[in-house]
């Protein structure tokens, strides 16, 4: 799949690029040899053997743009999720210049929850996010948040606010709608589309505030 991706990225030549659960240090290397047109952005985290990119989390930019930090989530309580803690998850945050736009840009990716209880836990990483873009915003900053949130349209509707557009295009995991879903690792019991109560989750979104001067396309490719 990565290398179907890097013949992509060559095709359509897009100007930001964001991914996600890219863990391993090889594929991150991989990346960087075979899109050199491309700045690649990670958290810089690893672990004592420099093979895992621990977020997960890759920004890859075609134009000017530099490194904004990266920001972990806060620590997980006991019996959530093993891998959960395993992964150190947080936010990339890249400043990007193109012609007429400077737009904060975040890549994250939330707390897969896989009972109803565990949302709380993804919705408490979507607050720490909503908080840095609410100081973005003071600052006169346009932002896009854009990632894997393993929660609603409307739950990021409520945390983000009416200002906030939020992608409605995004998979969702519901096989009725997406016939990308597939059962294993991201789905689970048949029955994970109706047990939650926002219904079917949205994997990948993007929120865009009403003050940018961009707009938002989508297409499954």
């Amino acid at each position: 799949r990565l290398e179907r991706l890097v013949q992509l990225v060559r095709s359509c030549r897009p100007e930001v690029v964001a991914l996600q659960e890219v863990f391993d240090r090889s594929a991150v290397e991989l990346l960087r040899r075979e899109l050199p047109e491309y700045r690649l952005h990670t958290s810089e985290r690893s672990d004592a053997f420099g093979s895992v990119n621990v977020s997960g989390l890759v920004t890859l930019t075609r134009v000017p743009a530099h490194p904004g930090g990266f920001q972990e989530f806060e620590a997980l309580p006991r019996g959530s999720r093993l891998i959960e803690r395993l992964g150190r998850k947080g936010f990339l945050v890249t400043e990007v210049g193109t012609p007429g736009v400077h737009l904060t840009l975040i890549n994250t990716h939330l707390y897969a929850a896989r009972e109803p209880e565990e949302e709380a836990l993804a919705l408490s990483q979507l607050r720490q996010i909503a908080e840095f873009v609410e100081l973005e915003r003071r600052r006169g900053q346009t932002v896009a948040v854009l990632g894997d949130f393993n929660l609603t349209p409307i739950q990021l509707s409520a945390y983000f606010g009416t200002e906030a557009f939020v992608s409605r295009h995004g998979p969702t995991y519901d096989p009725r709608t997406n016939p990308y879903t597939g059962k294993g690792a991201n789905q689970g019991a048949d029955d994970d589309t109706v047990r939650f109560a926002g219904g079917p989750r949205a994997i990948d979104l993007m929120a865009l505030w009403t003050e940018s001067p961009l707009g938002v396309e989508s297409r499954v490719m």
